[in-house]
């Protein structure tokens, strides 16, 4: 996750040196975006050599991901902390981010809310969402369902999806506001149609519920089976749920048990041992040649790294599922 989120913000974040700067930055903006990072790479070091607070965001991220050079955190967080000490937006996010997760520091949740707060200041995104996750849970500032929602609200009215989802959790849950599933059946609806998967697994289990929403299991599997595409364990798990009992999908024990496998080892908690409890029921119905069938299915969904396992599937929003 750090991969997609720090090149999105080293790129996304509005550069703002002195013009004569500007051209080879967004000549190496061009160039990762056209996923040429080689080139990338040749441009920005020298740059970032100088002191320029962009390019040193911007190969940062290189390194932090290992395109174009070897992959190094400690060199990406070293880079992201001289861009962040000139101010850069981009900088202070990705080091919040490095922070947040221990790459190429030591885990630091206190260093991440500093350093996302310096960003989410200047608007960015990333920062704000990452900060209001902070707050959310008390790790690193005071656990305070205010704040983060207040942070969320202001990352979710750009458009970003995982505050649209995190607000979505917050309303259906009561979490420092009245329960609203009105106003969380909305925000899921507009993080479903950005093709986030949590959100399409949180208003697959409405649609199951009919809380907010009609029941309908088969809008419900829509989502699961969008979601499950992008590697979402718990998709995987409702999957495994619905095949097991041929529930708006034609009963597939050899997809169930697969599923279910893939859910035990991924899912947490009291959820894992349900889904390798359901694993094994299903297994009591089979014969051996399928249960080797299933863990060929399951064997080649990790190779896949658990996404697309049934094969592509196709964009899913709220529309494609009957939602108005």
């Amino acid at each position: 996750m750090l991969r997609i989120i720090t090149l999105c913000v080293a790129i996304s974040v509005t550069f703002s040196a002195i013009p004569s700067m500007a051209a080879p930055i967004d000549d190496a903006q061009a160039a990762i975006a056209k996923k040429d990072f080689d080139a990338a790479v040749q441009i920005l070091r020298p740059l970032a050599e100088t002191g320029l607070a962009r390019a040193q965001t911007l190969l940062g991220a290189l390194y932090m991901t290992g395109q174009g050079v070897p992959k190094d955190e400690t060199e990406a967080a070293k880079l992201f902390k001289q861009s962040a000490d000139q101010g850069d937006s981009g900088g202070q996010t990705s080091l919040g981010l490095a922070y947040e997760t221990g790459r190429g520091v030591p885990k630091d949740d206190e260093a991440a809310a500093k350093y996302f707060r310096l960003a989410a200041e200047k608007g960015v995104v990333a920062a704000e969402v990452g900060l209001g996750a902070l707050y959310s849970r008390g790790t690193g500032v005071p656990k305070d369902d205010a704040e983060a929602l207040k942070w969320f609200r202001v990352a979710a009215a750009q458009g970003d999806a995982r505050a649209q989802f995190n607000l979505g959790l917050i309303y259906e849950n009561g979490r420092g506001v009245p329960k609203d599933i009105d106003a969380a059946v909305k925000f899921y609806r507009l993080a479903v149609d950005k093709g986030l998967a949590e959100a399409q697994v949180s208003l697959g289990n409405l649609y199951v519920r009919g809380v907010g929403v009609p029941q309908d299991e088969k809008q419900a599997v829509k989502l699961f089976l969008a979601s499950a595409a992008q590697g979402n364990a718990s998709a995987q798990f409702a999957l495994g749920i619905f095949y097991a009992g041929g529930q708006s999908l034609p009963q597939d024990l050899v997809k169930a048990y697969a599923y279910l496998t893939l859910a035990s080892e991924r899912v947490a908690g009291n959820a894992s041992q349900l889904a390798a409890k359901r694993r094994d029921d299903v297994a009591a119905l089979m014969d051996a040649a399928q249960i080797s069938q299933a863990q060929e299915f399951a064997a080649a969904c990790k190779a896949k790294e658990f996404k697309n396992c049934e094969g592509d599937a196709p964009a899913l929003g709220s529309k494609s599922v009957g939602v108005s």
